[in-house]
């Protein structure tokens, strides 16, 4: 029998539409919340909810565009950690899952849910976003959704990243967040589909580009820390070349190093602060030409990032202890960390392969799951390296996923 604290179970009614009643009027107030819902208004039954996930806010903004439903996410593990946040995620419904690993418990979950007539909400990038525009998604969304038979609808938002992206912190942006819902998908329709076309579909319709929305929405996002962890993300500088060089202050973002700076505007673009100083005009462009630059990188030949880290694991109540230190390497085959565990000697591999991408929270760690171990956090000795991990290892998993197609 299936253990049962691996059971989820559908949302507290009460408590789940009760905390909407107060959460709702606070995203018209602080955010500028607005929702069109029209396409889905009255829908009852079983479905399946797709989001794309832009930033910390994602979960309430859909969740307000459903007001007569309680929405059955799936979360990951990693906040489950955490004994008293899990009873509050398991009291909303909350369905666990490890992040970026196949998880057969949680497929029974989310089929459970289904079958009990619920509406689940998935997050097909898995992760929010690191600069504005999606990641990877994986398709196995396409093979899933076919599965359930269920109709697909979708929460399509926009701002989210803009007012609370991940590497702000507790600092968010007062502007404009705007959600749409649609029907993606009927059952009939996916019957006559395979399961990549049912991934296209989905892909589609959460895709988004944050800042090519802002130039058409022109919103003015008002706060007294606008660049709030961008220095985690920009690491490496245009003007001068150095790496884990920016500072923040404000709405200003300057590197240490040769004094190259920009200003976050209200309108959350990028300008440079003086006339000598060359910067971006958006994190997203910033974000695509560092890849630019990796890739440079590895033309030139053989490829190995290497840095000192400590490990840390879960202790047990909840928080994360040190438990060692080491070395971890990245090359284009797998990312690598040697060192101590508790006092011995311990080795852990992974196939960049095997890896669609790196938790982690930027300037701070990254995190591995171990069989055995279970969750694993390693901290470089300086936070915003983390930023250039998760963008090599995820670029190496998209060259072998290429390999893998082409062969």
């Amino acid at each position: 029998m299936e253990k049962q604290e691996n059971r989820s179970h559908p949302p507290c009614r009460w408590g789940y539409r009760g905390a909407m009643a107060v959460i709702r009027p606070m995203l018209r107030w602080v955010f500028h919340m607005r929702v069109e819902n029209q396409a889905t208004q009255g829908f009852e039954g079983p479905a399946v909810l797709v989001m794309n996930h832009q930033g910390l806010l994602d979960f309430l903004l859909a969740a307000a565009a459903f007001p007569q439903r309680e929405i059955s996410y799936v979360g990951s593990q990693r906040y489950f950690q955490n004994p008293r946040l899990a009873r509050l995620l398991r009291w909303l419904g909350v369905i666990p899952k490890l992040q970026f690993y196949p998880d057969a418990g949680a497929i029974k979950n989310i089929m459970r849910r289904i079958k009990e007539g619920g509406l689940v909400g998935i997050f097909p990038a898995g992760q929010t976003s690191m600069s504005g525009v999606p990641g990877a998604v994986g398709p196995g969304i396409g093979r899933l959704c076919r599965k359930l038979k269920v109709p697909v609808l979708c929460a399509h938002i926009n701002g989210s990243f803009l007012s609370l992206s991940r590497h702000s912190g507790t600092q968010f942006s007062r502007g404009a967040c705007v959600v749409r819902t649609s029907v993606v998908l009927t059952p009939d329709q996916m019957a006559a589909m395979t399961d990549e076309q049912v991934f296209e579909a989905i892909r589609a319709a959460i895709d988004y580009d944050d800042y090519a929305w802002q130039q058409q929405e022109q919103a003015k996002f008002r706060g007294k820390h606008r660049a709030a962890g961008y220095e985690n993300l920009c690491y490496r500088c245009p003007r001068c070349g150095a790496e884990c060089s920016y500072r923040t202050k404000g709405d200003r973002l300057f590197c240490e190093s040769c004094g190259n700076e920009a200003v976050v505007e209200e309108s959350m673009f990028l300008r440079p602060a003086k006339e000598d100083c060359r910067v971006f005009s958006t994190l997203r462009d910033w974000y695509a030409w560092q890849e630019e630059e990796l890739r440079a990188q590895l033309e030139q030949g053989p490829f190995r990032m290497e840095d000192p880290v400590e490990l840390r694991r879960l202790g047990p109540k909840g928080k994360f202890i040190p438990a060692g230190q080491g070395t971890m390497t990245l090359t284009p085959e797998a990312i690598c960390y040697e060192g101590r565990l508790d006092g011995q000697p311990f080795r852990y591999e992974v196939p960049n392969r095997a890896l669609p991408g790196l938790m982690g929270t930027t300037g701070s760690h990254f995190e591995l799951h171990h069989p055995q171990q279970g969750a694993l956090r390693f901290y470089p000795r300086d936070g915003r390296k983390v930023a250039k991990w998760k963008q090599c290892q995820e670029y190496f998993f998209s060259i072998s996923e290429n390999k893998t197609n082409l062969d």
